[in-house]
């Protein structure tokens, strides 16, 4: 591995990829031969009348990675010629669906550039000032790549280590990294972003420098969270991992959408490449008897001669030996998916809470669907990058898949800026969980703490978990405030001493509703996690506060209540649920309902809400997994929209309507999920739940637990806490410039006597003096608080009573 300097860095920024550049030009020139080794590609159906032996597939050249499985149907998949003949020379019918896919994917990126270029004009303010697209149907060109690399550093002002040529292609192309940071310390959390193991997939590397102009700029406007993680993280970003058959489509198809996949080693005079991400190790990996790579050099899949027998893979090899990797993201398109390990074994990792408990997380706002490959795509791999890394490093290492089925390899350009947007919170998260990383796993209403002496009062449920690859050894800290007045939160702190990588935590918070609160009204609270002093807010809505339950599945006596179909009920758990099908795989062209037999009246209600925890494992595109209701009697049936659930395919002979919303993909972690029924307020309502399926690949199914009706009545809180226990505070001078702060308490009238407390805090929430404690016995009183070890800057004053109320004042110290 060779490494600039800092006294090199300069030449290097200002000479050589300006070179590197300009060689391309050449490169391409001389290089007539492999030019004019041009594939085509075609869009085929294959019919079916039973499913076809994958791995032969596989070694006919067929790219299962993205093609759509339909049992006694058809297989479809875009493929080479060489795929062709050889379902040809097997007597295997198939169907041309489109001739020329590089063609067709040329076309539709200049059809759709007008669409494009009116989107950047109404959405540029949303993406980072910095970003811009590139001029291949708005991808980069590789010598673009490069360029924006290059504007990047030039731009980090300070977080810029290195700029390191980890590799030499078979064409002779540099392969590079470039690393961001305070300084370079190979002990430090480091994070590894890479892109285009597979050159016909722009959308991975859009996306990757998309999330660094957005760090970069926040960190360089003063964020708190960005300039943390360029300060105690190291970031190494790998572009371009395949120049040589990015080159390649680029010669190709100037204007996008080459199609060309693996790298550019020459087999022989007609026969050229690797597939780089079937060629990682260990051996018994690489060789696994699963079928998830070709032997055939004339195969998309081809594995290699043995593992790390590419510079592109051996490039690889040497940088994670280099750095201390604990989390990596490969970018690749298409599906909508995160997966991670394993792949060559039919096991999931020994960290898998972690991996499960960071996808849950990372995927909460695009939705993809997370886990293995078998339980995401419904085939497996061997010889991928994610196993070994895990295997070989410990490297919490995931595959994005970006873009929809809909997408291709070469998505509109239209689709650039929502690809990119949709994989922020994900790429955070990588960054922060190469350490230890705090995430809010659930915020709810703990209903079954509802005091009916006095509903006044309830608790929120707060799940903590460390989805990060380190242990979290130090003081952690969760605040929890209510944006409504007459919400008081009345134990606001959950202070963490350790967490260990994966665990989860479970608190309560008690809160209370003021008299007048009205029935079913939402509270807003802010959830702020603070961990190594930097502040990270999470919004709750919650319904509050005195619902009337209905149990319909909850306990194993709820099951007569539901028309099971073919579902059943597991007992096996600590927690009983339904599932549709229980003990095996879910059965093709079927409609599973189980339909909780007793209609609800809802009528008199202002508002209702479903909840329930679920799990699902469903082939996405074609399956879904749906709750519906039916406000006659069954005549009819809608669709209810949870926050993890998609919009229906429509895709012809799929069981997912357009105009539906369910749950597809793989959630193996038992998820809390929450529908507004306010629409549905009528005298006889009924839900049902159903694994609808269609033709084709067929996964584990849908479960349900803990589903209840929460039905609020209009009615409003007369509880009164008494007005000799509430009080208002002044704070003064606002803003603060001496040695002391005085805070007044006064409450309306004198009353018994009444415990305060008063507490300091900076804007991150750690506490910047003694806890102040008195009794007030008269109806007004003023404390003095010393602040003169104060720094400038925005600090918080709580003051609350032993009745559970309290106030905060904002206050700045200048100095």
């Amino acid at each position: 591995m060779t490494s600039t300097s800092t006294q090199f860095r300069g030449f290097a920024q200002n000479y050589l990829l300006p070179a590197i550049c300009l060689g391309f030009a050449f490169i391409f020139d001389c290089l007539g031969l492999q030019a004019q080794q041009q594939n085509t590609y075609s869009l085929i159906r294959i019919p079916i009348a039973t499913s076809p032996d994958i791995q032969a597939l596989q070694n006919m050249g067929l790219d299962d990675d993205h093609g759509i499985h339909k049992n006694g149907t058809y297989y479809e998949s875009i493929v080479s010629k060489h795929a062709l003949s050889q379902l040809t020379k097997n007597a295997i019918p198939y169907q041309e669906i489109h001739s020329d896919m590089e063609s067709f994917y040329e076309s539709r990126l200049k059809s759709e550039y007008p669409a494009f270029i009116k989107q950047l004009q109404t959405e540029s303010k949303l993406a980072p000032k910095n970003f811009v697209t590139g001029s291949m149907g708005g991808y980069y060109t590789l010598e673009e790549i490069y360029k924006e690399m290059s504007r990047l550093v030039q731009y980090s002002q300070g977080y810029f280590i290195s700029l390191d040529t980890i590799g030499i292609t078979h064409e002779n192309r540099p392969i590079i990294a470039w690393t961001f940071g305070s300084r370079q310390d190979l002990k430090k959390p480091a994070t590894l972003l890479t892109a285009l193991h597979h050159s016909r997939e722009p959308g991975g590397v859009t996306t990757l420098l998309y999330f660094l102009w957005d760090l970069l700029e926040r960190a360089n406007e003063g964020d708190e969270e960005a300039k943390y993680l360029l300060t105690e993280r190291t970031l190494v970003i790998v572009p371009c991992l395949n120049p040589d058959g990015y080159a390649f489509n680029q010669s190709q198809k100037p204007e996008g959408g080459g199609l060309w996949r693996k790298n550019r080693r020459i087999i022989d005079a007609k026969t050229f490449g690797v597939d780089l991400n079937r060629n990682y190790g260990p051996e018994s990996f690489w060789n696994a008897n699963n079928g998830g790579s070709s032997t055939d050099p004339n195969s998309d899949l081809y594995r290699g001669t043995a593992p790390f027998s590419e510079p592109e893979t051996k490039a690889m090899q040497s940088l994670c030996g280099k750095y201390a990797f604990g989390c990596m993201f490969n970018y690749h398109t298409y599906s909508n998916l995160l997966i991670y390990p394993f792949a060559a074994l039919s096991r999931e990792t020994e960290d898998s809470s972690t991996f499960r408990g960071f996808a849950a997380d990372a995927t909460r706002f695009n939705a993809y669907s997370a886990g293995r490959d078998l339980e995401t795509v419904g085939y497996t791999t061997r010889g991928n990058s994610d196993d070994w890394a895990y295997h070989e490093h410990n490297a919490l290492a995931f595959t994005p898949e970006v873009g929809a089925i809909t997408d291709g390899f070469w998505p509109s350009p239209t689709r650039i800026l929502p690809h990119a947007r949709e994989n922020l919170h994900m790429n955070y998260q990588a960054l922060w969980s190469s350490g230890s990383n705090l995430c809010i796993r659930l915020a709810e209403n703990n209903i079954d703490t509802i005091s009916m002496n006095d509903a006044s009062i309830g608790s929120l449920i707060i799940d903590v978990q460390n989805i990060g690859r380190l242990d979290l050894k130090e003081k952690g800290i969760i605040r929890i405030s209510s944006l409504r007045d007459d919400v008081i939160v009345i134990d606001s702190v959950i202070n963490i001493d350790s967490v260990y990588s994966g665990e989860r935590l479970s608190h309560n918070i008690q809160f209370r509703v003021q008299k007048n609160y009205r029935n079913g009204d939402p509270a807003r609270f802010l959830i702020s996690r603070v961990q190594h002093g930097i502040s990270r807010i999470d919004t709750a809505v919650i319904i509050l506060y005195r619902p009337t339950v209905y149990d319909l599945f909850v306990s194993e006596s709820d099951k007569t209540s539901f028309d099971l179909d073919n579902w059943n009920m597991n007992t096996t758990a600590s927690i009983p649920y339904l599932e549709d099908s229980p003990g095996f795989m879910y059965k093709p062209k079927i409609d599973n309902y189980a339909v909780y037999a007793k209609d609800l009246d809802l009528s008199e209600y202002r508002r209702a809400i479903l909840q329930l925890e679920t799990q699902w494992n469903i082939e996405p595109i074609g399956d879904f997994g749906v709750i519906q209701v039916s406000t006659d009697k069954g005549a009819t049936w809608d669709f209810i929209r949870t926050s993890r659930m998609v919009k229906g395919s429509g895709i012809s002979g799929a069981k997912q309507p357009s105009n539906g919303f369910g749950f597809q993909g793989n959630m193996p972690e038992w998820e809390f999920q929450k529908a507004d029924l306010s629409g549905m307020l009528k005298p006889n309502v009924r839900f049902r739940f159903g694994m609808l399926s269609d033709d084709g690949a067929e996964f584990n199914g849908f479960a349900i637990r803990n589903v209840r009706v929460l039905a609020y009545a209009d009615s409003f809180n007369s509880i009164d806490v008494g007005s000799e226990v509430l009080f208002k505070t002044d704070v003064h001078p606002i803003p603060a410039n001496d040695n002391y702060l005085y805070v007044t308490i006064e409450r309306p009238n004198h009353g018994s006597p009444l415990d305060f407390t008063v507490e300091i805090f900076d804007h991150i929430g750690r506490a910047a003096g003694e806890i102040m404690q008195f009794t007030l016995y008269e109806k007004q009183y003023m404390i003095p608080i010393p602040i003169p070890s104060l720094s400038a800057g925005i600090y918080h004053v709580r003051v609350r009573n032993n009745f559970g109320i309290n106030q905060v004042i904002t206050v700045p110290v200048i100095r």
